[in-house]
């Protein structure tokens, strides 16, 4: 009933691309679908909705599903690149809380 994960952006330096889950080819199919962010391999849109696309087939990981209602659900990420991933993983009620530095913080307010 808890866990910790990190919010990915979708950028071409992101985690999912520099360790060979995506290529940019794929990132460019997802974030073409409304992708802003990664959450446990999975991608998602502004409002925390998973974007399905090629790699979800092949993707071994936990589902999305499984990440709601949880007594804890830990989000620690840090950085301007994942605001908006940020946003959307509290927005799709997958955060109860965040870890992340004061600036990032600021930089996911200013985004509303």
């Amino acid at each position: 009933n808890k866990a910790v994960f990190a919010a990915g952006s979708v950028k071409a330096n992101s985690h999912v691309v520099m360790s060979g889950i995506a290529t940019e080819k794929d990132l460019k199919t997802y974030v073409n679908q409304g992708a802003c962010g990664v959450l446990c391999g999975r991608f998602i849109n502004e409002d925390g909705k998973p974007v399905t696309g090629p790699l979800d087939e092949r993707m071994i990981g936990v589902e999305l599903t499984k990440l709601i209602g949880l007594e804890v659900g830990l989000l620690v990420s840090v950085g301007k690149d994942k605001a908006v991933a940020m946003r959307a993983v509290m927005r799709g009620g997958f955060a109860t809380h965040l870890v992340t530095d004061a600036q990032t913080a600021q930089q996911i307010l200013d985004l509303e």
